[in-house]
């Protein structure tokens, strides 16, 4: 089933499985067999769901776990955290993998993002 276009109707097993992802988003072994054992349909299903919607089920995993990260590293609050730390929250289990599709995601690594943003603030007292 497809989103319908200007309405924002979503298969309700699709965000399912969406809003299980965002509970398990930490979860390095989070798997479409996972999320689709929890959501109650197949994995192929699952992931039929996606590809009728949008991204795939594994990209749409990584943009939500790069977004999640990048939020984490501009929280000041998180500031303490390693990017190793930030990686690992949000289910990363190699951190060089990590900086690596994130530097190539938003063109600046991890520790850059993190350093841009401490110039910022402190710029902005």
């Amino acid at each position: 089933m497809r989103m319908v276009s200007g309405v924002g109707c979503e298969d309700p097993l699709l965000r399912s499985a969406k809003d299980e992802v965002e509970r398990s988003l930490g979860d390095p072994g989070l798997t479409p067999a996972v999320v689709a054992a929890r959501v109650g349909v197949s994995t192929r299903y699952l992931h039929r769901l996606f590809s009728d919607a949008g991204p795939s089920f594994g990209r749409w995993l990584l943009l939500r776990r790069l977004e999640r990260s990048r939020s984490d590293l501009c929280d000041p609050h998180l500031g303490h955290w390693t990017v190793t730390e930030v990686a690992w929250h949000n289910g990363f289990a190699d951190p060089s993998y990590f900086a690596r599709v994130f530097k190539l995601h938003y063109g600046m690594t991890p520790s850059g993002l993190r350093a841009a943003g401490s110039v910022r603030v402190g710029q902005a007292a």
